[in-house]
C-alpha cells in the first residue's frame, strides 16, 4: 500500500521533511489570515465590493507570471538559497503592506510582487522534499504535506476571521510576515544545503548552462505526454473546488440561509479534500492511477447538480463529495514530480503550481461574471461544472491512454 502508516513515519523521522513541513504549515495559516485581511482592509477603506474581490485575485493570478519568468530560479540556484530569499523578501513585503495609510495602487503592487515570488519558492520547495525523501516515504510524506495544507486552510477560514476583527488588519498583516521569518529560519537551521541541480550539470558539460538552454527545460513538459494531462487534471481541480467557495456568499444568499452559513459552505470543500485523502492512502499507487481519471470527471459531475438549485444540505454534500474526488491531487502531485528529471523539476514543479493557482483566480472572476450576468450564483456553478465534465472526460480518456500504472507506480515509489 502506498502511504501506509509505516511509510509515514519514515517521512517523519527526515529532520529536513519536517523542517519544509512545520515552515509550509504555519506559511498556509499565515496567508490565509493575510487574505482575509486584505479583504476587510480594501472593502473597510472603499466600501467596493469590486476592489475588494479584484484585491482577492491578486492573490492568485500573479503566480502564472511567476511560474513562467521565475520558476526557473529553483533550479538555477541552491534550492534551500531560493526557498530562503523568497521568504524573507516576501517577509519585508508583506510588512511593509501593513503600513498605516499605505495606498491602494501600493498596496496592490506590494501584494502582486509577494505573489511572483511564490512560484520559485514552491518549486523549489517541491524539488527539495523530492531530494530529502525516498522510496515509498516520498509520496506519503507528500501527501501529508497537502493534507496539512488543507486542515490549516480549514482552520485558517475558520479562525482567520475572528482573528483580524480582534487585533486589526495591519497586526494580521504583519502576523503574516513573521509566519514568512520563521518559515526562513526552520529552513535554514534544517534543511542541508545542496548545490544547485544545474551546477552539477554544467560541472559534467564543461560550463554554466546559457539561460537559453534553462528555459528550453520547459519543453519536458512537452516531450512527456503523461505530465500536460496531469496538469490539465491538477488546474480542472482547482478551478472546479474554488468556484462554489468564491460564490459561497451569493449563493447563501440565495438559498435564503443565515449569512453565518458562508463560513461552513466555505469549510465543505477542505474537509471534502481531507476525507478524500484519508481513503486515497489505503489504496496502492498502482489502484489510485487506475481509478485517477474516473475521479477526474467525477469531481465536476457532482456539481452539475447545481443548475437546478438543490437545497443548501444537499448542495453541501455535493461540494464535499467532490472535494474527495479531487483529492487524487495527491496522486498527481508526486507523481508529476518523479516524472520530471531533477535538473528541471523545480521550474517544472514552480510552474504547475501557479498555474493551479491562477486557474484558481480565473475561475473565481469567471464564476462572478457569470453568476451576475445569470442572476444566480448556483445555476453558473452548475453551468461551469458541466462544462468542466466535458474536459474532464477529455482528460480521463488521454490519460487512459497514455498511463502505464504498473510502471509509473514503481518510478514514484523508488
Amino acid at each position: 500500500m502506498a502511504g501506509t502508516s509505516s511509510d509515514l513515519r519514515t517521512a517523519l523521522k527526515s529532520r529536513e521533511f519536517m523542517a519544509i513541513w512545520l515552515a509550509g504549515v504555519q506559511s498556509v495559516l499565515g496567508d490565509q489570515i493575510a487574505r482575509i485581511a486584505l479583504a476587510l482592509l480594501v472593502f473597510g477603506r472603499t466600501g467596493s465590493a469590486a476592489l475588494t474581490a479584484l484585491t482577492y485575485a491578486l492573490t492568485m493570478l500573479p503566480n502564472i507570471i511567476g511560474g513562467l519568468v521565475l520558476a526557473r530560479l529553483a533550479d538555477r540556484f541552491p534550492r534551500r538559497t531560493v526557498m530562503i530569499a523568497c521568504d524573507l523578501t516576501r517577509m519585508v513585503l508583506v510588512a511593509a503592506m501593513a503600513w498605516p495609510g499605505l495606498s491602494l495602487p501600493a498596496l496592490a503592487s506590494l501584494v502582486v510582487a509577494a505573489q511572483l515570488l511564490k512560484a520559485p519558492f514552491d518549486g523549489a520547495q517541491s524539488a527539495s522534499v523530492n531530494e530529502v525523501l525516498t522510496g515509498r516515504a516520498y509520496p506519503a510524506g507528500d501527501e501529508l504535506r497537502q493534507l496539512s495544507a488543507q486542515v490549516a486552510g480549514l482552520i485558517g477560514f475558520g479562525a482567520g476571521g475572528l482573528i483580524v476583527v480582534a487585533i486589526g488588519p495591519q497586526t494580521a498583516l504583519l502576523v503574516n510576515a513573521v509566519t514568512f521569518g520563521v518559515s526562513a529560519v526552520l529552513l535554514r537551521a534544517g534543511v542541508a544545503a545542496r548545490p544547485a541541480p544545474h551546477s552539477s550539470d554544467s560541472a559534467t558539460a564543461g560550463g554554466r548552462p546559457s539561460p537559453w538552454k534553462v528555459l528550453g527545460g520547459w519543453a519536458v513538459l512537452a516531450k512527456d505526454s503523461r505530465l500536460p494531462v496531469l496538469l490539465g487534471a491538477a488546474c480542472l481541480a482547482g478551478l472546479s473546488t474554488v468556484v462554489p467557495e468564491g460564490l459561497a456568499a451569493p449563493w447563501v444568499a440565495e438559498s435564503h440561509a443565515p449569512t453565518a452559513m458562508v463560513g461552513v459552505v466555505m469549510a465543505a470543500d477542505p474537509v471534502g479534500f481531507v476525507l478524500g485523502g484519508l481513503v486515497l492512502r489505503r489504496l496502492s499507487m498502482e489502484t489510485r492511477l487506475k481509478v485517477f481519471g474516473a475521479l477526474v470527471v467525477a469531481t465536476n459531475l457532482l456539481l452539475v447538480p447545481y443548475l437546478v438549485h438543490p437545497p443548501l444540505w444537499v448542495a453541501m454534500l455535493l461540494v464535499t463529495g467532490s472535494a474527495m474526488c479531487s483529492s487524487y491531487m495527491i496522486t498527481a502531485s508526486p507523481t508529476f514530480n518523479r516524472l520530471v528529471p531533477n535538473s528541471v523539476r523545480g521550474q517544472a514543479a514552480g510552474f504547475a503550481r501557479s498555474a493551479i493557482t491562477a486557474a484558481q483566480g480565473a475561475g473565481v472572476a469567471v464564476g462572478g461574471v457569470l453568476a451576475q450576468g445569470l442572476g444566480s450564483a448556483a445555476f453558473a456553478i452548475g453551468a461551469m461544472s458541466a462544462v468542466g465534465t466535458v474536459i474532464a472526460a477529455v482528460i480521463a480518456v488521454s490519460w487512459a491512454r497514455v498511463a502505464e500504472p504498473v510502471k509509473i507506480a514503481a518510478m514514484v515509489t523508488a
